[in-house]
């Protein structure tokens, strides 16, 4: 049975995720929505380079939408992010999202998103995969949570705080399994940044999340050129060096794992909407409260992404 599936957006992650469901063993219909033109471009330069005969793109306008369609992955920007799921949601009857992070930009965004997608009974899933990365998963099983876990995290400064941190404060939610964490962004540099995306901005400096119990998530950017993980837990000490250690898996590895998970059981290894929007008010929250200090005091959303 052929699933239908649609990538709104089809920048690089959106066509990391195409790439992905091209080379899926299931039944796949595959539907991308992108209003630019130079994107749909580049995507269908990048579809026939990957060279998969047998499976084709569909590239559509709205209106050119189908009614239905099994899953969508909205991979768009955060700054358009809410108005993609609104548009998809108007016209398309579709159960199932994966939604790129960060999620919104808007804190507004988080709580009426969660409304809408359960007046209409539908399921989104959060792409912050490390909890779907093999490696963190046995690491999990040998942390057995609920247990107090200490993470201290290095990342090189190009990959800032707004758009990453979301990633290791999820992890941390994953091995210590609890979701209440609240942040401190006062050791965050003065100067916000332009982010590599234009419109966007960065943050670097560190911040800190703690949770009840004493699990904790040191975030810092650094001059080095590797992502390193030090994490916690009793006596045990685990380092993870995500750029040599073999521990990452490429998206164009994981969404077809992921999408056949959601349309054979309804379900997957990636955050649920609910707590992945408590993790990302924990931060944008404080990122928003500096960003109005430095930069905008009149700012009502944080331009990351």
């Amino acid at each position: 049975m052929t699933s239908r599936v649609i990538v709104a957006g089809a920048g690089n992650i959106g066509r990391r995720h195409l790439q992905a469901l091209l080379s899926s063993e299931s039944e796949l219909e595959l539907i991308v929505l992108e209003p630019s033109a130079a994107a749909r471009a580049e995507t269908k330069d990048f579809v026939q380079a990957i060279g998969n005969p047998g499976r084709g793109v569909l590239f559509v306008e709205p209106d050119g939408l189908p009614e239905r369609a099994d899953a969508a992955i909205v991979a768009t920007t955060a700054k358009a992010r809410r108005n993609v799921i609104d548009l998809l949601l108007e016209r398309i009857s579709v159960p199932l999202l994966v939604l790129e992070k960060f999620l919104f930009q808007d804190p507004g965004d988080f709580g009426a998103v969660e409304t809408r997608l359960g007046a209409e009974s539908v399921r989104a899933w959060v792409n912050t995969p490390r909890r779907a990365w093999p490696r963190y998963q046995a690491l999990q099983q040998q942390i057995a949570p609920p247990r107090r876990v200490e993470m201290e995290v290095s990342v090189p400064a190009p990959i800032g705080i707004g758009s990453n941190a979301i990633h290791f404060l999820d992890l941390l939610a994953f091995l210590s399994d609890r979701d209440d964490f609240s942040v401190d962004a006062t050791d965050l540099d003065p100067t916000v940044l332009p982010a590599k995306r234009e419109g966007f901005v960065e943050f670097t400096g560190a911040i800190t999340a703690s949770g009840a119990d004493g699990s904790r998530l040191v975030y810092r950017t650094v001059d080095d050129d590797r992502i390193i993980a030090s994490i916690s837990w009793d006596d045990e000490r685990v380092v993870c060096d995500e750029t040599n250690g073999g521990f990452a898996v490429l998206q164009s590895r994981l969404t077809d794992r992921i999408l056949a998970d959601l349309i054979a059981r309804g379900d997957c290894d990636l955050t649920p909407y609910e707590e992945s929007a408590r993790l990302h008010m924990a931060i944008l929250e404080p990122l928003l409260e500096h960003y109005r200090r430095f930069v905008d005091p009149s700012a009502q959303a944080c331009p990351i992404t």
